[in-house]
């Protein structure tokens, strides 16, 4: 059963729009005995640059905490820089305090070369039945959103393949099996012989038991589960003999098709533990368990999890002597260590925290945390292995004890979001059958296989992207081998006739433009410049897309000729310009996924997001899956319409909106779909069909599609 540690309580506040990464420096002081600033943005890095006073000042994911000894009065000052992302752009800061003294507080920010006190804030009070003595703040913005940086942000080179783990515990044993032999073990308590939150689908079962053991591991593969980390309580314990097994047992999945590893969960021991002992204890466990093919290695390093009570039983001294012993008696080997403290973890190789339920309490504290981790395991060059959970109830085992709503499964789902939005190394889940605290995800009679249904939909869609990347170089190569020279414009398709002898105006070249300029070729200038000649290439339908307002009617198209010309290449080329047919009005627009996305572009541009919200929900009741099935629907779903769905949906979050976070499981998986429909040529075929889930490319490469499918991704 696990310990959970509470670092820190904090209400949210979601911002409404925001302005990217922002830097900040606060000055002050405190003469309370401890005190927090917070901010309602996630503080993704941060420093202390300078400290005086008695106690300490430490960073936490939304701000900056100090503690000092009870009742001491003494003045600390401070001197901090952090740094956020998705700063709010109606930021607000809380001080809270304890019952003595005052924090006082300046906030600067660099303007240019300028730094500007853009906040001065004082809290003295004493709150009566608020221990906290709350006091909340606005910050007048100014000129602030000019010290954004919205830059691209930099791929990050992965150290791991994206493996889904889960902790796994083999402590339980019945009577009538072999590790019970004749009693129960974990699963009794006083007066009973159960001792959880909700019951095994399966019944009590022995962890020494073989047949359980497979039946296990093979539902956790099927369910893109890729491995367990077994707890282990080190040399003689039950847990040894029942990794042993698993490691056979995963031989036997490994031979059948069915990758799957094993690691272990170093427990380790609470106030006695010597610092030879981990030395052993490590040794043992790499020599008995790692030389193993199937256990858990990276870049052929094994990996071992270690435990916040072990990390918390030794000095950071201690430590320093046990890794530095044990990889240099047994070899090179990586430990991720339950730790919030990235700097700490370089010792080890990585970080992880077991129970972020227990850690963080509520969903967005725990999307600040997780967040935090992530950023700072890369600024320091380590592993982040995040960890996710189903909920969490020790109430059955600990008086009082304390839950976390499973809330039917959103909580788990929303930290599968996360996942899809960090990257992380790997993800670990608690757990697959810690039963005591009710973090179970294997099969209950409460849930049946709800969990590892979900466990299956998001890990898959999470590590596919690994298999699908976009070869920029060859999309560049698909626009320069559409371009013709003597007109300065893009041809319309690659091969299918007539179009791969004719130039069009305003959905090919004003489109491909803007997805050049993304990829950061000059070719765009050159299109941008032909296009003066023909009303920069606006169509009052396509130029949405790059932020120009179009009118709210929507009108039947058709082709205006303008010349034609023979060039070198591709011999004669006809140059058409498509237009508005005013006398046609299509008044059943709602049927059509494009015009449904350029109306709510439309919308944004006018800072109606409510409008342009509703819009996306009718454009999701057209997706089945796979695609968009709207009237215009034929023989294959075309893929600019699904990539349409990536552009409404960023430009809905920028502008602050939080429905596309009820859609991010089809989002993703339209991002994935989007990625799959790239050709040899470098282009994004036209269409797409599924046949047994697979996604089979259809028709002809184009640049519209290419331009559009170009902008969903790399806007």
């Amino acid at each position: 059963m696990r310990k959970y540690i509470l670092i820190l309580a904090f209400s949210i506040i979601l911002p409404v729009f925001v302005l990217g990464i922002v830097t900040i420096e606060i000055r002050g002081y405190t003469t309370s005995d401890w005190t927090q600033i917070e901010m309602n943005s996630p503080v993704i890095d941060g420093e202390v640059i300078e400290y005086k006073g008695i106690g300490n000042c430490q960073i936490i994911p939304w701000g900056i905490a100090i503690h000092k000894p009870q009742f001491d009065e003494s003045k600390a000052s401070f001197h901090i820089k952090l740094t956020f992302e998705d700063f709010s752009i109606e930021p607000k800061v809380v001080i809270k305090k304890g019952d003595i003294g005052e924090t006082y507080v300046e906030i600067y920010t660099s303007l240019e070369s300028e730094t500007v006190k853009i906040a001065t804030l004082k809290n003295s009070e004493n709150i009566a039945d608020d221990p906290n003595n709350r006091k909340e703040f606005k910050i007048t913005l100014n000129k602030l959103d000019e010290n954004t940086n919205n830059d691209k942000k930099t791929e990050y080179e992965r150290k791991t393949p994206r493996l889904t783990l889960a902790f796994y515990y083999a402590w339980y044993g019945t009577p009538e099996g072999p590790m019970g032999n004749g009693r129960w073990l974990h699963w009794y308590g006083a007066g009973m012989y159960y001792q959880g939150t909700n019951l095994p689908e399966i019944g009590l079962y022995d962890s020494w038991d073989e047949e359980i053991l497979r039946a296990h591991m093979s539902e956790a593969a099927e369910s893109g589960i890729d491995g367990f980390v077994v707890s282990w309580w080190g040399p003689g314990s039950y847990e040894t003999d029942t990794i042993k097994k698993m490691l056979n047992i995963a031989k036997e999945l490994n031979e059948k098709g069915k990758r799957f590893y094993i690691s272990l969960y170093y427990e380790g021991y609470e106030r006695w533990a010597t610092r030879q002992e981990t030395v052993d204890e490590l040794c043992f466990a790499l020599e008995e368990f790692a030389k193993d093919e199937i256990f858990l290695k990276v870049n052929g390093k094994p990996v071992l999890f270690i435990y916040s009570r072990a990390i918390n039983s030794l000095s950071k001294e201690d430590w320093e002597y046990v890794v530095s012993q044990v990889r240099e008696k047994c070899g090179p080997a990586l430990f991720i260590a339950d730790t919030l403290d990235a700097k700490f973890a370089k010792l080890f190789g990585g970080l992880h925290t077991y129970n972020v339920c227990g850690t963080f309490r509520k969903l967005p504290q725990m999307k600040l945390g997780l967040r935090f981790m992530n950023f700072q395991a890369r600024k320091n060059g380590i592993i982040h292995v995040m960890n996710i959970m189903p909920g969490y109830d020790d109430t059955h085992v600990r008086v009082p004890g304390f839950s976390v709503d499973r809330e039917n499964g959103k909580l788990y789902e929303e930290l599968w979001k996360l996942v899809l939005n960090l990257d992380p190394d790997m993800v670990v889940i608690t757990s697959w059958n810690e039963w005591h605290e009710g973090s179970e995800i294997e099969p209950s009679l409460e849930y049946g296989r709800k969990y590892l249904e979900i466990t299956k939909k998001w890990s898959e869609l999470w590590k596919e992207r690994d298999q699908t990347k976009i070869n920029k170089e060859a999309l560049t190569g698909f626009f320069k081998k559409q371009f013709v020279p003597e007109i300065n414009l893009l041809r319309a398709s690659m091969y299918v006739k007539p179009d791969n002898k004719r130039i069009y105006i305003a959905s090919d070249n004003l489109l491909a433009a803007y997805a050049l300029r993304l990829l950061n070729d000059s070719l765009a200038d050159t299109i941008e410049k032909e296009l003066e000649k023909y009303n920069n290439g606006y169509d009052e339908k396509h130029e949405v897309i790059i932020g120009v307002k179009i009118p709210a009617i929507f009108y039947g198209r058709y082709n205006e000729y303008i010349t034609s010309e023979f060039t070198e290449k591709f011999g004669l080329i006809d140059i058409l310009y498509e237009k508005p047919d005013k006398s046609v009005i299509i008044n059943s627009w709602k049927n059509y996924a494009d015009l449904v996305v350029y109306r709510a572009l439309n919308f944004l541009l006018d800072r109606n997001v409510r409008e342009a919200e509703n819009l996306f929900r009718t454009l999701m009741r057209m997706w089945d899956g796979y695609g968009l099935k709207d009237k215009a629907f034929k023989a294959y779903y075309e893929t600019y319409k699904t990539a349409l769905i990536m552009i409404l949906a960023k430009r809905l979050e920028k502008a602050g909106s939080k429905i596309v976070d009820d859609y991010r499981y089809e989002i993703e998986k339209a991002k994935l779909i989007l990625r799959k429909t790239q050709a040899f040529e470098g282009g994004f075929t036209v269409g797409y069909e599924v046949k047994s889930g697979e996604i089979i490319q259809a028709d002809d490469t184009n640049t519209e599609t290419t331009s559009i499918v170009t902008i969903a991704l790399l806007e």
